[in-house]
């Protein structure tokens, strides 16, 4: 007999409601028996640790389906702009397998609002010719004034979503019976993620059902994202995604790349392959955002905090989302009167996407700094003054804390702590801050590094160490092999003909170098040093002089 059970997930801070389908006899969940876990708070070791250094393991990048295309991305050399594509060209020409524009795919843009905006794709047998085709789309662009600063967007209210506004207590009353009052303005900048492997997937319908083979962080997510824009059961939706070369909360997401292969792999009945070059990587692939702040802080002689009031000013970018900038202030120290604003800029920028706790590294930096300001001028010392203002429950939601340990950090780390009040304007020595995340519940792991002899990994010998590092060079020499030869990562690779580079010269125009030597020793041997490897030298050169006179004598 089926039940339907509602229940309540949180996520990072986010409360949302479930329902779940249980199917099964009417009876009661058995609870985990008493006593030492055997799975839970136990070790475990890596499962995917030797296929990682090996080179085994399979990232999206090394997924190759039988006539597999590759795509490229014509994008907007402008932050605001008007495009009119036209594909003739580049659907005539034979080697072209396929060619999308704006009324294609809803991810490519006739209005293209940042630089580095889609605006149309093509598809061909490889990287290159895919490419080279785009020369073969003709835009005639009409460049738009676009809106970059911030604070203009602000004022213009030109904003993602609409403006958040949050206040506890009475904040005016709180600065008005501080003794000190501090306040500044502080600006963070943009910061890219960078990941070692690039956002891409690969893309393929089997009949009606959508595979896709993504470097992705959340494959739930990327699921039920793409059946509600393409309007399939999330049955019809196959994602896979064995290994990721990092994300850091940018691979969150279908992305743009994911659409527009899956409209390719539509058009042309094959699997269609959409990787970000390196550059576009850096150019539309999500970023930590700027931000504006503008903060205040109302104290007591003695150090307790009485209000605090922050502006804060996200400069998200043409799309993407509101971070919570504003949560350290909220819920970092115990201050009954707080008061913040946050306005989330839409400009012609890239959009931003989640950057390793968003919102509350940005916040973070400007609190901690305004409040050694604070202990600047009441002669407090940092340590003591965050001290006195631990919050010893969650203001926010006025409940209080599963756990916290903040008071023991305080404690371990006051032996090491200066102790020095502002005296300079430049200081030198160990500092400090503190810093939360909203993760009031959720995973969390801890992790044992195994010291070589200890028993719970293996001791790299002799004949394991040479056996990894042998297979490992084996499979990036054919690796190397398999990759077309104007693929940009290869630097042992050039798509320029030597006749056409001056001498002594690669394709980035860097001098060419002798290779280094590699010593011929044993797997295990230590390198010799450099006094041994000169006496050595002086040996063979010795060697090699007397050995005609030998010779001759014989």
């Amino acid at each position: 007999m089926a039940r339907l059970i509602r229940t309540e997930k949180e996520v990072e801070g986010t409360y949302t409601e479930q329902w779940v389908v249980v199917e099964g006899e009417d009876e009661a969940l058995d609870q985990w028996p008493q006593g030492p876990r055997t799975v839970v708070g136990t070790p475990a070791r890596r499962q995917d640790g030797h296929q990682r250094a090996r080179g085994e393991a399979q990232y999206t990048a090394d997924v190759q389906l039988p006539g597999t295309l590759h795509a490229a991305v014509l994008r907007s050399p402008f932050a605001h702009a008007r495009a009119s594509v036209d594909l003739s060209r580049a659907r005539a020409a034979g080697w072209v397998r396929g060619a999308i524009g704006p009324g294609d795919c809803h991810v490519l843009q006739d209005e293209p609002s940042f630089h580095g905006a889609p605006v149309a794709a093509v598809a061909a047998d490889s990287r290159r010719e895919a490419h080279a085709a785009l020369e073969l789309i003709d835009v005639e662009w009409e460049e738009l004034e676009p809106l970059l600063d911030p604070e203009e967007a602000a004022r213009r209210e030109s904003l993602v979503d609409e403006t958040r506004h949050y206040s506890r207590g009475d904040v005016d009353a709180g600065f008005a019976e501080a003794d000190v009052i501090v306040e500044g303005e502080f600006r963070t900048q943009v910061v890219l993620h960078n990941a070692l492997e690039t956002h891409q997937a690969v893309c393929r319908w089997e009949g009606e059902t959508l595979e896709v083979y993504i470097s992705t962080q959340f494959i739930w997510g990327v699921r039920d994202s793409i059946s509600n824009q393409l309007g399939l059961p999330p049955d019809r939706v196959r994602v896979v995604c064995n290994y990721m070369g990092g994300g850091f909360g940018a691979k969150n997401s279908p992305g743009d790349h994911t659409y527009i292969a899956i409209a390719l792999a539509g058009q042309t009945g094959r699997p269609v392959h959409c990787a970000l070059t390196r550059r576009e990587e850096n150019l539309a692939a999500g970023n930590r955002n700027a931000t504006i702040q503008r903060l205040r802080a109302g104290a007591r002689s003695d150090g307790t905090l009485v209000a605090l009031d922050g502006e804060y000013v996200n400069a998200i970018g043409w799309a993407g989302f509101n971070a919570p900038t504003f949560g350290p202030m909220e819920m970092l120290y115990a201050c009954e009167n707080v008061r913040t604003v946050t306005y989330g800029a839409k400009l012609n920028l890239p959009p931003n996407a989640a950057f390793r706790a968003p919102g509350f590294v940005e916040g973070t930096f400007g609190l901690e700094c305004l409040l050694d300001e604070l202990a600047g001028r009441l002669e407090l010392d940092p340590l003591e003054l965050r001290r006195r203002n631990h919050a010893d429950k969650d203001l926010v939601d006025d409940r209080p804390f599963s756990s916290k340990n903040l008071l023991v950090c305080y404690e371990r780390a006051e032996p090491h702590w200066p102790g020095a009040t502002r005296s300079a304007p430049v200081r030198r020595g160990p500092g400090g801050a503190v810093w939360a995340w909203r993760a009031r519940s959720g995973t969390a792991a801890a992790a044992r590094l195994p010291t070589p002899g200890s028993g719970s990994a293996p001791t790299p010998g002799r004949r394991w160490s040479r056996r990894c590092r042998t297979s490992a060079r084996a499979r990036a020499r054919r690796w190397r092999r398999s990759q077309p030869r104007s693929w940009a990562y290869r630097s042992t690779a050039s798509a320029v003909s030597s006749a056409t580079r001056p001498a002594g010269r690669t394709r980035r125009s860097r001098p060419a170098r002798r290779p280094r030597r590699r010593w011929a020793r044993p797997c295990g041997r230590p390198r010799p040093t450099r006094r041994d490897s000169c006496s050595r030298s002086r040996r063979s050169a010795s060697r090699s002089r007397s050995a005609p006179s030998r010779s001759a004598a014989a």
